[in-house]
């Protein structure tokens, strides 16, 4: 709803760890919800700064939620922008350009995707995911994430994962780290 306030706070990029049907539903829905977010956001945001200022609403903020308020703003005009051209030309929008640009959202799994509990179990609900615009990401056994300064994640760190000559999955001991956005 529009006129919701909610207490969660998603940023792009996003990882899902896992390949069962609710990783592939987390990871959809974290995708629709980001861009309704930058939305609301942008549309609260031009209301504050109407009313109070915009340097009163920046300093109300520590560094580190003034760098994701501007993230979001500049986020939400892009939307706002999406929108307005498919307005124009009668069409939908297409989210899945911006949401990559910004990162996007992947699915990382242990093995292979077709081994994976949403392929076995529900195949087209996988590929649907994928026509809209999630990443996914196979062999892969996450061990750690690092924060930034701030305590929020900046990569992941994982394990590459690989097959044996007996086509047993083994993982590696070198550990790789993902840029939140490299994964």
């Amino acid at each position: 709803k529009a006129s919701s306030l909610t207490n969660l706070q998603v940023r792009l990029p996003a990882v899902v760890i896992g390949g069962g049907l609710t990783g592939v539903d987390t990871a959809t829905e974290i995708q629709a919800y980001y861009i309704t977010q930058v939305e609301k956001m942008l549309t609260r945001y031009e209301i504050l700064v109407k009313k109070y200022g915009e340097d009163v609403l920046h300093s109300q903020l520590d560094a580190a939620s003034r760098e994701i308020l501007v993230e979001y703003i500049q986020h939400g005009l892009l939307v706002r922008k999406e929108r307005e051209r498919a307005k124009a030309h009668g069409v939908r929008p297409n989210f899945i350009k911006l949401a990559r640009e910004w990162g996007g959202v992947t699915i990382a799994y242990r093995r292979s995707m077709q081994e994976s509990p949403a392929y076995i179990n529900n195949h087209e609900e996988l590929q649907k995911a994928l026509e809209e615009g999630i990443y996914y990401r196979e062999a892969l056994e996450p061990t750690a994430v690092d924060l930034d300064a701030a305590g929020h994640t900046e990569a992941l760190l994982c394990h590459e994962r690989h097959r044996d000559e007996t086509g047993a999955w083994q993982t590696s001991t070198i550990e790789r780290r993902f840029k939140a956005c490299s994964i």
